[in-house]
């Protein structure tokens, strides 16, 4: 069980420009999109959409003991939006990636792992 989960992750997280446009439900564009909208309903899409990706890599990290990322204690779902803003900003060229590796690579960006 461990060993399909952890494929899976790394599956998600190496994924490239066929991950957004095949497979994954969200582009990285319409993420940020949606989080920088004046629209509120864009941006509870947004809020939802980081704070269950948050949560299910998380859950995915205790049950394969892979770590891609320690946030730290007491991270509010607003906060979590801005890392995510904050790595669109600073790597421009990753739109086409999925919201979900977005979210992913972003948080590993801010909060990696201890070695």
């Amino acid at each position: 069980m461990r060993s399909i989960a952890l494929a899976a992750v790394i599956i998600l997280v190496s994924g490239g420009p066929v991950w957004a446009e095949g497979f994954g439900f969200l582009s990285g564009e319409q993420l940020l999109k949606n989080c920088q909208s004046k629209d509120m309903s864009e941006t509870w899409s947004c809020q939802n959409y980081v704070s269950g990706a948050v949560d299910t890599i998380q859950l995915t990290q205790r049950l394969t003991m892979a770590c891609m990322f320690i946030p730290p204690e007491g991270l509010t779902e607003d906060q979590a939006v801005g890392v995510v803003l904050e790595y669109h900003k600073a790597h421009p060229e990753e739109p086409w990636m999925s919201g979900a590796r977005n979210v992913i690579a972003a948080m590993a960006t801010a909060y990696p792992c201890r070695k």
